[in-house]
């Protein structure tokens, strides 16, 4: 964990990255998104939004730290 409610995962398998992103996915609804920032085997998950709504003092920006990583960034749950 890198904060309460960002955590970095790293896969020795796809199989397993893909059961871990669908399971975290599945959480984010609209108003409570998860973010990611996806690698190869690899991502970072931000669920600051979730179950409580978004965290006001959150000062993960998701966008930015996946450019800064040359990964992909994905929202789950927007509308």
């Amino acid at each position: 964990m890198c904060t309460n409610t960002v955590e970095v995962l790293w896969f020795d398998s796809s199989s397993s990255q893909e059961k871990v992103f669908d399971m975290l996915s599945s959480i984010g609804k609209p108003g409570n998104p998860v973010e990611f920032a996806t690698g190869q085997n690899w991502f970072v998950a931000d669920y600051s939004a979730v179950p409580d709504g978004p965290t006001p003092d959150r000062d993960v920006d998701m966008r930015d730290l996946a450019q800064k990583l040359n990964a992909h960034y994905l929202v789950a749950g927007e509308e």
